[in-house]
């Protein structure tokens, strides 16, 4: 195609121009409102310009989708561009150190134009569904966290002895005791109910003594009434949390079946965290191979080398999805507790006396690459089929060899 357009993505309003193919302005950069009426005058103009244009436009939070769904249906071919492109190309060129939204339109034209990017296809609706869904689970998730953090440093303040009552503070039978620590009536028969009814049974009268035991002779600051009233909501949190995550992951499942639903068959990999994975992968044919999708998820190897100095441990790069890559060094670690290949490949590294990290790192990508040809196929994990590799080759680092 011999016409480009940039466009560069806000919130309130977008900016685009058009080139041609030797760089040259085609269409002035101009200001477009993010509503209906502004995205609509978009198409327009480039309507105006015969139409055979190719169209670029940066990553931008959530703000590039709608602009993205209305050039789609416009029928112009859309380049999402990752920001670090555009960064490089900034750098390179010859348009100062100036940023402007009008400055910054003509870079993702230049970028779209010098790279021959390809079309970024459109979202599976399913896959769209899950990776948000997932996000805001770990949004709640993380919110929960934080409640259950103050709640804890609220009780090393009253109750510093507490820890040695229950494995788990925020388990069923010791929420029931922090339920009557936040309503200020620890009596022993209305505890003793409490406990046996949250433990059912396992607990009762003894457990309630010895509560009230370590409670009596806690050398904590006596509980004031902000304290507990702190405490009671901290607990509501809690339990908000807990029934919003159940919600969630009850639809996530049924997104799951429809997306990818032969990856809670690899070793590590729960339903949760392959929904995760699925939902950052989406359409797993649009990488032309499993070393593109390991690039998407940062987990690529990246080498520093200068003059005399060649280090012989290569660092991740880092520059994809960092939501991916969590979720996927989670799986990784989880694997090391099965009996699979995942833990054969982690032990034969550190034999080689890599770090522990270096090596759930390299167990990341593999996985990833088992993932990658699982959504593909639809297959289930076959230990025979997807075996890691007995050897790298000779001189390649593991995360290059997997």
């Amino acid at each position: 195609m011999g016409k480009f357009a940039g466009i560069d993505i806000a919130k309130r309003e977008h900016w685009m121009c058009v080139t041609d193919g030797e760089g040259r302005l085609l269409m002035e950069p101009r200001a477009y409102a993010n509503d209906s009426e502004g995205l609509s005058r978009m198409v327009g103009d480039l309507d105006l310009l015969g139409g055979d244009v190719a169209v670029g436009m940066e990553s931008t939070g959530c703000y590039w989708r709608s602009c993205f769904r209305a050039l789609a249906e416009g029928g112009y071919p859309v380049a999402v561009i990752n920001p670090v492109r555009t960064c490089a190309e900034r750098k390179s060129g010859n348009l100062g150190r100036a940023k402007t939204d009008r400055v910054d339109c003509l870079v993702v034209a230049d970028t779209l134009r010098k790279q021959g990017l390809a079309p970024t296809a459109a979202p599976d609706a399913g896959a769209a569904q899950l990776r948000d869904l997932c996000r805001f689970r770990r949004t709640v998730s993380e919110s929960m966290a934080r409640a259950k953090i103050q709640a804890v440093a609220l009780l090393d303040q009253v109750w510093p002895e507490y820890g040695r009552l229950f494995s788990d503070k925020f388990g069923g039978s010791s929420r029931a005791v922090l339920r009557r620590l936040a309503s200020g009536d620890m009596d022993s028969d209305v505890l003793a109910d409490d406990l046996r009814g949250a433990s059912r049974s396992r607990f009762g009268a003894a457990k309630a003594g010895e509560v009230l035991a370590s409670f009596r002779s806690t050398c904590g600051v006596p509980a004031t009434a902000s304290q507990l009233m702190q405490l009671r909501l901290l607990l509501d949190q809690v339990d908000f949390a807990e029934s919003q995550l159940s919600e969630i992951d009850a639809e996530a499942d049924a997104l799951l079946d429809a997306v990818a639903p032969t990856l809670p068959t690899v070793p590590g990999i729960g339903r949760a965290t392959a929904a995760q994975i699925a939902a950052e992968v989406g359409d797993a044919s649009r990488f032309r191979d499993a070393k593109a999708l390991v690039a998407y998820a940062g987990l690529d190897p990246t080498r520093r080398q200068s003059g005399g100095f060649d280090p012989d441990r290569n660092r991740i790069s880092k520059r994809g999805s960092a939501h991916l890559r969590r979720s996927l060094y989670i799986a990784a670690q989880a694997s090391l507790r099965a009996d699979c290949e995942f833990r054969d490949f982690y032990d034969r590294l550190r034999s080689r006396g890599y770090s522990h990290r270096y090596a759930v790192c390299a167990v990341a990508r593999k996985m990833l690459c088992v993932c990658w040809a699982l959504m593909r196929s639809g297959e289930e994990y076959s230990r025979d089929r997807h075996r890691a590799k007995e050897k790298a080759p000779e001189g390649a680092s593991p995360v290059e060899a997997v």
